[in-house]
């Protein structure tokens, strides 16, 4: 059901655009539209959405948005297809999305898929309201990148903490005396074993040593 409300527990997938997809049709072109299905394991499918067709292109953009409610996922499996009059379809490509391998999580996130036959597909994986699901446990790396502060005055040595509470913590590097401390450095949270609250919660501060 395209563009629902917004509830918990939302799988929201958006279907923006292929690239250089195979020939369907003898004039060199395709008239494709793509079919995803959402599986809660290998044998228990969520739903089935199914985009428009766009008529004589290998570049098709169709910058469709579906969701369904989700309290598991498996896997999300993206078939391309191109549209004849009068017979069956012909398959141009098919993909799958895995929650475990490709790090599904409540984050959204913006992805290029390769095609079996060729050619990619773009689209876009997130979740809508405050899932509470095991979900979370598929997450990856949260990065987070420290560049500059500006100061009321100099500081002898200063330095950033960062914690996922009740989760990781870590610290950039000690900067000498300064009004504008640089690091560009980049610290990373591996959140694969966050809990499944909503409100987990981020914490950053400036310290002088």
């Amino acid at each position: 059901q395209p563009h629902s409300q917004k509830r918990d527990n939302m799988l929201r997938i958006e279907v923006l655009d292929g690239s250089n997809l195979p020939a369907g049709d003898k004039n060199g072109l395709s008239d494709p539209y793509v079919e995803v299905v959402a599986m809660a394991s290998p044998e228990v499918k969520v739903a089935t959405f199914k985009t428009r067709t766009i008529k004589k292109t290998l570049n098709p953009e169709w910058n469709q948005t579906f969701e369904t409610e989700c309290k598991s996922l498996y896997s999300i499996d993206f078939f391309i297809w191109d549209w004849d009059f009068g017979s069956a379809d012909d398959k141009l490509g098919q993909v799958s999305v895995s929650a475990e391998k490709d790090k599904l999580s409540r984050w959204p996130q913006l992805l290029t898929l390769k095609l079996n036959y060729g050619g990619s597909l773009r689209v876009k994986i997130s979740l809508s309201g405050e899932p509470d699901w095991v979900f979370s446990r598929y997450n990856g790396t949260l990065s987070l990148t420290f560049d500059r502060a500006e100061l009321t005055r100099p500081a002898q040595e200063t330095y950033c903490y960062a914690q996922l509470v009740g989760m990781n913590k870590s610290t950039t590097t000690h900067k000498s005396s300064s009004k504008t401390p640089e690091w560009g450095q980049t610290l990373s949270f591996d959140v694969r074993a966050a809990d499944n609250s909503p409100t987990q919660q981020l914490q950053i501060d400036l310290y002088e040593k």
